[in-house]
């Protein structure tokens, strides 16, 4: 006999890569100090790295991957927690959030770019879990073997999030995958350079369910002085909700509404994946979900009526109830007893 299972996670976005990737047995058990090294050579908005200014043009593509609009993104960084970015595309605001009673393209737009900022400036999360150990495996991408660093996964992991995958030539860290979703979702730097002690994505691909959603090229990357600028640095973050981790906020959920298998998947035999946006209000209940990727419509439809009645605790940011940016995926799949 046939059983639903819809396993429904929340996890950090990431992004996707045409392509077989193939994960080995986990080879080895390290510290924290290997996803640091990680982070310290992929990430340019470390403490103590230079001011920079990165300009990049993006090509968007809708939920069947078609070309939906081009635009272009600059952001200006001095210092952890003070960066100011720019959007230019037709709809957005300057910062790159959607204008109130925006329609549902122009809000996944919003979302795609703030994803390109992110991953071309900060490609590596932060360690998950601290202290948690670091599983090293091997993956072949076509020709390419790559080594690969994850947090080992626990108890407390969503079902069908995998933990995110950082993967990197051997001696090298200038191709750099990031996994979640059993593979359904990586990034890809296509083309690398180097900015100071930074390998930086030159050529950026994100995509989901091997979809493309968004690329983009760089076309500056200088240091500035924000002390002689004439760019006008913000006192706090442009965002409108903070942007967290879905590990940390799936803490918070205290009430769940199961996800109906739509009919039709069902007497097809069919599977199939969800990602949503999820902004999350200061009193902890679900104020806009947004489609990013789906493997069918009534996928969609029926997430979204169920992800709607989720409730969470209020998030705290300094003692103060705040606003979070997330994401929920959800996996509706069929097995046999």
């Amino acid at each position: 006999m046939r059983r639903m299972l819809i396993a429904v996670g929340i996890m950090l976005s990431v992004s996707t890569l045409r392509g077989q990737l193939q994960l080995a047995a986990p080879e080895s058990t390290a510290g924290s100090d290997e996803w640091g090294r990680l982070v310290a050579a992929n990430n340019l908005d470390l403490k103590g790295n230079t001011p920079f200014h990165l300009g990049m043009t993006f090509q968007l593509y809708d939920l069947h991957g078609k070309p939906s609009g081009a635009g272009s993104v600059e952001t200006w960084w001095s210092a952890p927690g003070s960066q100011r970015t720019v959007v230019h595309l037709a709809g957005l605001d300057e910062n790159g959030s959607s204008p109130s009673g925006a329609d549902a393209e122009l809000l996944r737009d919003s979302y795609l770019v703030r994803q390109l900022i992110a991953s071309a400036v900060r490609l590596v999360p932060p360690e998950p879990r601290l202290g948690s150990p670091i599983v090293t495996k091997t993956v072949n991408v076509g020709k390419a073997v790559l080594t690969c660093a994850a947090p080992s996964s626990g108890p407390s992991e969503s079902m069908n999030a995998q933990p995110t995958t950082v993967c990197a030539e051997p001696q090298t860290e200038n191709v750099v995958l990031l996994q979640g979703l059993g593979g359904k979702e990586l990034i890809l730097r296509a083309r690398t350079g180097k900015f100071h002690d930074t390998y930086v994505a030159l050529d950026l691909r994100i995509t989901y369910l091997g979809v493309d959603a968004i690329t983009g090229k760089v076309t500056t990357l200088q240091s500035f002085d924000p002390a002689t600028s004439d760019v006008k640095m913000p006192a706090e973050s442009q965002l409108k909700a903070e942007p967290m981790s879905g590990g940390v906020i799936a803490g918070h959920r205290i009430q769940f509404k199961e996800p109906s298998y739509p009919p039709m998947a069902k007497m097809e035999h069919a599977s199939g994946y969800v990602l949503l946006n999820v902004i999350i209000g200061e009193d902890g209940s679900v104020e806009r979900l947004t489609p990013i990727a789906s493997t069918h419509e009534m996928f969609t439809n029926e997430a979204m009526k169920a992800v709607k009645q989720w409730k969470y605790s209020p998030y705290l940011l300094n003692g103060k109830p705040t606003k979070v940016d997330s994401t929920v995926t959800v996996n509706f799949a069929l097995f046999r007893e």
